[in-house]
């Protein structure tokens, strides 16, 4: 179970207020209602309906606080909690809260924010990565950069409109994709040098291309192949995948196993010092909670880390059989 906390303001002349809407379902038997502060008694201050409270009195100039309990479930393949209550445990972690208190709702905001900077940094981390995921494209024509060799892909994409891809590990060319048995070709990695050294690029366009270079602009990349390719050519790009923060407190979260604690303690980290100390009844020292959130983070890189592969001289391996062994072989960045 987590806590929640409305909140719920009466202005002097405004109108006249006694029953209020829960946010949330409740946990039977755990409403509390303050008024100004001060505890009031169920039935004799208060009713409780299906998701409201109606108060016995007239609400003026008043602030009414209901704090309650709702159910948060946790999945067997990882963590799923409400936004909230993850924030909230990062501000125990980190000694803000006791046990039963609630935090204010705009602390809760800035937990929000700090959420997203955290997932902006981690998604340019390709090792807090868990998913690859392979996706598929359809292009209509030529592609509208380089002289009809580059396709525009993103969000707002002109030639191909989808996730921008942070970096893609692998490209195929798709034949006969409308079959059950589709042929999947290799498109070799080139780097920005080896792209710009390629003396000839615009060619007749085929319905086969061997070479890609990404060029990760933003807000969309530019898939550079050659060959030029015809309308209606099938691509499939295994890219990194991306983590998307909760839009709201309400919003739950589902992740992968050590996903959930990294995150709680990373957050407790980054609202460390948003906290005055004052207001911190069991300061917990910051080099603390910065060590236990890199530790749990280096657990997720460790495990997210790719499998080297030996490389040799055989004949049979290398690009001329479509083969190659990581995201380093050719292109020289770190994967």
């Amino acid at each position: 179970m987590a806590q929640q906390t409305d909140r719920f303001q009466i202005p002097a002349g405004g109108p006249v207020v006694n029953v209020f809407t829960l946010t949330q379902t409740p946990v039977t038997g755990s409403i509390e209602v303050y008024r100004n502060g001060l505890l009031l008694f169920p039935t004799v201050d208060y009713t409780i309906g299906a998701g409201t409270v109606t108060i016995t009195f007239t609400a003026v100039r008043d602030n009414i606080q209901i704090i309650y309990q709702t159910a948060s479930a946790a999945g067997a393949g990882g963590g799923t909690l409400a936004a909230q209550d993850i924030l909230y445990q990062a501000l125990r972690k980190l000694g803000h809260l006791r046990a039963g208190y609630g935090a204010g709702p705009e602390l809760l905001a800035d937990g929000l924010t700090e959420w997203a900077l955290v997932f902006d940094e981690w998604n340019n981390d390709r090792l807090m990565q868990y998913s690859q995921p392979d996706l598929t494209y359809t292009v209509t024509g030529p592609g509208s950069q380089s002289g009809g060799n580059g396709y525009t892909i993103g969000p707002a994409g002109a030639d191909i409109t989808g996730a921008r891809p942070t970096s893609i590990i692998r490209a195929n060319l798709v034949l006969n994709p409308g079959s059950s048995n589709p042929v999947y070709i290799p498109m070799m990695p080139l780097s920005l040098e080896q792209w710009a050294a390629k003396g000839v690029r615009k060619i007749p366009a085929t319905n086969v291309a061997t070479e890609f270079y990404y060029d990760p602009q933003f807000p969309n990349g530019v898939l550079n192949v050659f060959p030029p390719v015809t309308a209606g050519t099938v691509f499939e790009l295994f890219q990194f995948g991306a983590l998307v923060a909760p839009g709201s407190l309400a919003t739950t979260y589902a992740g992968p196993p050590g996903y959930v604690n990294a995150l709680v303690l990373t957050l407790a980290a980054r609202l460390y010092y948003m906290v005055p100390k004052q207001l911190m009844p069991e300061k917990v020292p910051y080099g603390q909670i910065a060590g236990q959130a890199k530790a749990a983070c280096d657990r997720i890189r460790k495990l997210n880390r790719p499998v080297n592969r030996l490389g040799n001289d055989f004949q049979g391996g290398g690009p001329a059989s479509g083969f190659y062994d990581s995201f380093v072989t050719y292109t020289g960045e770190p994967y």
